[in-house]
């Protein structure tokens, strides 16, 4: 998850620094290419490939390649918002159609715990809990996928990369706080 977040990030402090010193051409071009980049490393040295990563390297792609031929930086920065309206879609997806996005993780996660560990995740309570927060996440990720489209309008680069940044921070000490909530009503 952490992983994600730098690699999402890099490429586009690239776009803010790069575009403000060598214009919009010189910040998409390195944005395309360090977002590309970045992928192979993790794919070709680490041995991580994640489909979020595709995506974020062909959003960033098409939408810099339109704001070049526009002239118009917004495009670029609509990529974490794209991104977002995807990711909710597809935990709304899990959560109305298959098992729900924790529920199907705890899954995978069984295979990496001990066996006393397992049965903890098979308890009524975990599950609940499990389910909960997967609509926690989808209300969450929509929260601040809405934010970030209002600084890509509203505010200036700096505010917006700010803004996408604290996306996993702001998600998971959400889920916290409503889980405190949740259990103090």
């Amino acid at each position: 998850m952490w992983t994600l977040l730098i690699i999402s990030l890099i490429p586009l402090v690239l776009f803010v620094i790069i575009n403000h010193y060598k214009g919009l051409d010189s910040g998409v071009w390195s944005t395309i290419a360090s977002s590309i980049l970045i992928g192979l490393i993790f794919w070709l040295v680490f041995d991580y490939f994640d489909v979020e990563i595709l995506i974020m390297v062909i959003l960033l792609t098409i939408l810099g390649l339109v704001s070049i031929k526009t002239n118009n930086q917004t495009y670029i920065k609509l990529q974490p918002v794209f991104s977002g309206v995807i990711s909710i879609l597809f935990l709304l997806w899990h959560q109305l159609f298959d098992t729900s996005f924790m529920l199907k993780m705890s899954k995978n996660m069984e295979k990496m715990m001990p066996p006393e560990q397992v049965e903890m995740l098979k308890q009524p309570q975990m599950i609940a809990f499990m389910d909960r927060v997967s609509y926690e996440l989808i209300i969450l990720i929509a929260i601040h996928t809405i934010l970030v489209a209002y600084t890509v309008f509203k505010s200036s680069n700096t505010k917006w990369i700010v803004v996408k940044s604290i996306g996993l921070p702001f998600i998971l000490i959400g889920v916290f706080l409503l889980e405190i909530i949740y259990n103090v009503i």
